[in-house]
C-alpha cells in the first residue's frame, strides 16, 4: 500500500494497486504480473475488485489472457494454476460491459 501511495499519490487503495499507470518496464500492469507469476489468489482478488485491466495490452502486445494461454501449453510447467486462472478470467471477461470486439478476440484465441 505504501508503494502504491508513493507511485500514484492516491489515498484510494484500489487505485494504488490496480490502476493502469502502475506498470513495469515492459508495460505489464498488475494483472499481467499476477498472471505471469501464476498467483491465483492475486488474480482472483484483482478480478473481484472489478479490475478491467485485463483489456490492456503490454509492450509485447499481450493481454493477460494471452499470458494465461501460453501457460496452458504442453511445454508449460505450472499448468494447474494457469488453468484455474483461465477459469476465473474467461467468465470475468464475458461479463465486462461493452468491449465486444475484445471479447470476440478472446474467443478466437481460445
Amino acid at each position: 500500500i505504501k508503494v502504491g501511495d508513493i507511485m500514484t499519490r492516491s489515498k484510494n487503495v484500489i487505485q494504488q494497486l490496480l490502476h493502469w499507470d502502475i506498470q513495469d518496464e515492459d508495460g505489464n500492469c498488475f494483472i499481467h504480473i499476477a498472471t505471469k507469476k501464476s498467483d491465483l489468489p492475486l488474480v482472483e482478488w484483482s478480478l473481484t475488485q472489478g479490475d478491467q485491466n485485463c483489456v490492456y495490452i503490454n509492450t509485447d502486445q499481450e493481454y493477460p489472457l494471452d499470458i494465461c494461454i501460453k501457460q496452458l501449453l504442453p511445454t508449460a510447467t505450472n499448468a494447474l494454476n494457469a488453468r484455474k486462472i483461465f477459469d476465473l478470467m474467461v467468465p470475468h471477461i464475458a461479463k465486462l460491459p461493452e468491449y465486444d470486439d475484445f471479447k470476440q478476440l478472446c474467443l478466437k484465441k481460445i
